[in-house]
């Protein structure tokens, strides 16, 4: 998605608050300023020229309001949003001598600021609406990719960032010696209209329902193509919607993974086909949510309850990534600069505000999602809460999470063993993490 010409300025002393503005707005493609007193902010309003300025109503130097009547004399133009969390400003029903556009109520959910804006510049929505519909090819595996007689729908080869070719047409019979010649070739993925997408996922929910009571398929190939399709689901969870029947659909999947999963003669085996997947990130994911559940049934934490809220909370814990930047989704954490890594932190908030929208949702489930990147001793975040504040579910998704990014998670090929993770965290981190569950963790992995 191209940058929108279209400039905000975030006069905000406090981090929090700006990095939550700026990770609400990140989606648009927008030109962010920021600012955290009314000197710098005035400079930038000279040389930069924004469409619109959020401002908080105290200022280290002055006051948002103090900066609007110097606006409206000197850039009548602009638009101003005045942000406060002063019950006092709000309850006096106080009036102001400029064009103060909207007053916005600290803390206010991502639908209030889309109100506002779509006022300000209705463009602005009808654009990110339109630039999400060029997403309009989505990606499939090529190793598991579910073949049959008749083409169900047109594939895709891709060529460049913008260039795809058709290979297949819908209808056609597919020819099993073409995609075996494109594989050879080092073809890793093919691709479906999004249109179409659906109507695969639901092909494999389908046949992962028949597939998993079928005696005569051995434990590797059904763990291969759960693995596949969970790459399915969360290609769609990640890059279209997400709404209450998808939940419902990643609940009843999930249960169905891990019952595959659980037959395994090793978790070991296990985390080797999950390591060989195309997808990190998608790989990641549903090794969280598997490895959750085992680690939960070997501190005996195994009623049907619990097993369903950490096997869906695992799968969905990194949601909130959901609207990040494909390039930020996958740069190494270690690269992050200073205001990407206040941005990213903000991923656990992000992912319980996006479920927040579907109703009947577990609360249990919105606590993994916030406190999955906490720590016992207070050093984790958002709100960097210890050992006895953290939901205990929240604190073993936490540990499989900085398990599978070390065993998983690449950088520059220096993944680790699953042996040499857990003597990392053992070493390095062992203060973060509960010690029993840690512990397990280690008899899970190595015995």
């Amino acid at each position: 998605m191209s940058k929108i010409p279209f400039k905000i300025l975030i006069v905000d002393p406090d981090h929090n608050a700006f990095d939550f503005l700026n990770t609400q707005l990140i989606r648009f493609q927008l030109t962010i300023l920021s600012s955290r007193n009314l000197v710098d902010a005035k400079k930038l309003i000279i040389s930069d020229r924004p469409d619109l300025i959020i401002a908080e109503m105290y200022l280290p130097d002055g006051s948002g309001v103090d900066l609007f009547s110097w606006m409206e004399k000197n850039f009548p133009k602009a638009k101003s949003i005045l942000v406060t969390s002063d019950v006092n400003v709000i309850t006096n029903n106080t009036t102001y001598d400029h064009d103060l556009y909207e007053l916005l109520v600290k803390p206010f959910p991502t639908t209030e600021l889309d109100r506002v804006i779509k006022k300000i510049y209705p463009e602005l929505l009808s654009i990110f609406e339109k630039e999400a519909s060029r997403q309009k090819y989505m990606e499939i595996s090529f190793n598991e990719f579910l073949v049959g007689t008749k083409a169900l729908m047109s594939l895709y080869l891709k060529l460049s960032v913008t260039k795809f070719v058709k290979i297949v047409h819908k209808g056609e019979i597919i020819e099993n010696a073409l995609l075996e010649k494109y594989k050879k070739k080092g073809v890793r993925s093919i691709y479906v209209e999004s249109e179409e997408y659906d109507s695969y996922l639901d092909l494999g929910l389908k046949a992962s329902d028949i597939i998993k009571d079928k005696k005569n398929i051995s434990i590797e190939k059904k763990t291969k193509f759960f693995i596949h399709v969970s790459d399915i689901f969360q290609e769609k969870l990640y890059k279209t919607s997400f709404n209450e029947d998808d939940f419902n659909d990643a609940q009843s999947f999930v249960v169905d993974t891990l019952e595959v999963a659980a037959k395994n003669k090793s978790v070991m085996d296990l985390m080797e086909l999950l390591k060989n997947n195309s997808n990190v990130h998608y790989a990641h994911c549903l090794a969280v949510s598997i490895y959750s559940v085992l680690l939960a049934k070997k501190l005996q934490w195994s009623t049907d309850k619990t097993t369903g809220i950490l096997a869906i909370g695992g799968f969905l814990h990194d949601i909130g990534k959901k609207n990040f930047p494909e390039e930020l989704r996958t740069k190494p954490y270690s690269t992050f600069s200073e205001e990407e890594l206040r941005l990213y932190e903000n991923h656990t908030i992000l992912g319980a505000e996006i479920l927040t929208r579907i109703e009947n949702i577990p609360k249990e489930v919105f606590q993994i999602i916030m406190q999955h990147h906490e720590c016992i001793d207070g050093s984790g975040y958002p709100f960097g809460i210890t050992n006895v504040n953290i939901f205990p579910l929240a604190k073993v998704v936490g540990l499989v999470n900085r398990f599978a990014n070390l065993v998983l998670e690449t950088e520059k090929g220096k993944a680790m063993t699953p042996k040499e993770a857990i003597k990392y965290i053992e070493y390095n981190e062992k203060e973060k993490f509960d010690s029993k569950m840690l512990e397990e963790l280690k008899r899970l992995i190595i015995l």
